[in-house]
């Protein structure tokens, strides 16, 4: 049986490498889906060429509160004119003690940004570094679907429908990680909320081996169930070396370019959901 899913390409506007890749791909039909980080000098740059995108990828919201300038004046009063790394954000959420209303602020600032550059409100959240399902944070959001119900969120719950634990890949512990750092309280809250989201979530593997992507990704397409996503980091080599992917995008973005990922996906019997 067919299996129709999302392919999310995360990190648009992070740098410009990684939105060029991103743009490749969406105009050859390759994913279906970009998330858009809106705090980086590259948005305001880039943003105006989704419009091209928007009939055939979902674009959405890639929340960022752990790599570099906020944009609300309340987050750099509390916190610091630039954002702390994710350990210090998981230590603040998990003991409750980051301030839900410098959440609010800077989260709205960011969905008020990605509205002023593509004139709607994004298709579905996600958060860089999966932050969209801490505490505090995920409350926020829990709030913001009372009002905005039609909004798709990622769930990155640990196990799919057949009951695989992410992808097959279970020797890798990250994402093993993702589930604990509050991935399966986020799905049981966004389905007590009746809130739409993806059946099941693929796309963890170790960086340092993206060489051998498509091995991983065939792992993916296997276990992934239908309505599932698969989010990916592909870019054009920029030697970014502030990108902490810099050195894996462009193995990604040949892969999913090629004729072997059209091959791979016909094989598995899957096809990209269509808008």
């Amino acid at each position: 049986m067919r299996r129709d899913i999302y392919l999310c390409a995360d990190d648009y506007a992070q740098n410009e490498g990684i939105s060029r890749g991103i743009e490749a791909l969406a105009r050859e039909k390759r994913i279906n889906a970009i998330s858009c980080m809106v705090t980086t000098p590259t948005w305001a740059i880039r943003a105006s060429r989704l419009e091209a995108y928007a009939a055939s990828c979902y674009v959405g919201l890639h929340a960022n509160l752990t790599e570099g300038l906020p944009l609300s004046q309340a987050w750099i009063n509390q916190y610091g004119a630039v954002f702390k790394p994710l350990p210090w954000l998981i230590a603040m959420c998990f003991s409750k003690r980051l301030d839900k209303h410098v959440v609010a602020s800077e989260l709205n600032q960011q969905l008020d940004a990605f509205i002023a550059k593509t004139g709607r409100f994004p298709d579905f959240i996600d958060g860089h570094q999966h932050v969209h399902q801490f505490p505090v944070i995920r409350e926020y959001w829990i709030a913001k679907h009372h009002v905005h119900a039609q909004l798709r969120f990622r769930n990155t719950s640990p196990s799919n429908h057949s009951g695989h634990m992410f992808d097959g890949l279970d020797s890798f512990p990250k994402k093993h990680i993702i589930a604990y750092l509050g991935g399966a309280r986020f799905h049981q809250m966004l389905s007590e909320h009746q809130a739409m989201l993806n059946t099941s979530f693929s796309g963890v593997y170790n960086f340092k081996d993206a060489q051998n992507y498509q091995h991983y990704f065939t792992h993916f397409l296997k276990n992934i169930t239908s309505h599932g996503l698969i989010m990916c980091h592909p870019g054009h080599d920029m030697n970014d070396r502030t990108d902490p992917l810099y050195r894996s995008r462009s193995h990604e973005f040949d892969y999913l370019m090629s004729d072997v990922y059209l091959d791979d996906m016909r094989a598995m019997d899957c096809a990209l959901i269509k808008k």
